[in-house]
């Protein structure tokens, strides 16, 4: 994994910040992200600094998008970058053995303007993923 120190964020309830406790109940999401280390230089003289979302989990799955718009808002405030991209993982979808990603992950990143970039496709390993970037 390339890139600078990774960041963890565990997501819980408010309360539970408030009042800690050392229940794992109250976690909500889990979100780990990290900065790459090469940034590009823009026309500008400015350097292009983006942040990789390594991975976004949510306990509760109706919770999930509500972790991810956590998660971006975090870095977005936090971490003076200019892009965030993710890599979206495929995997062999179970009515078929067609490599897919999940639809609603997908849906969910389209609303959140993440952009298609490119599919890596390794065979070596059977390991596909899409790399999208808002």
């Amino acid at each position: 994994m390339d890139g600078l120190d990774l960041h963890i964020l565990v997501l819980k309830e408010t309360e539970a910040v408030a009042k800690p406790s050392e229940s794992d109940a109250d976690i909500k999401g889990l979100v780990i992200f990290n900065q790459e280390s090469l940034s590009a230089k823009l026309d500008n003289g400015r350097f292009a600094v983006k942040i990789l979302l390594h991975h976004v989990s949510a306990i509760e799955m109706k919770e999930r998008e509500t972790i991810l718009d956590m998660a971006i808002d975090y870095i977005w405030k936090n971490m003076h970058c200019s892009a965030v991209r993710m890599n979206l993982y495929h995997f062999k979808a179970p009515d078929s053995e067609q490599l897919k990603a999940d639809p609603d992950m997908k849906k969910m990143l389209k609303v959140k303007k993440f952009k298609w970039k490119t599919v890596i496709n390794d065979t070596v390993s059977d390991i596909r993923y899409e790399i999208l970037e808002c």
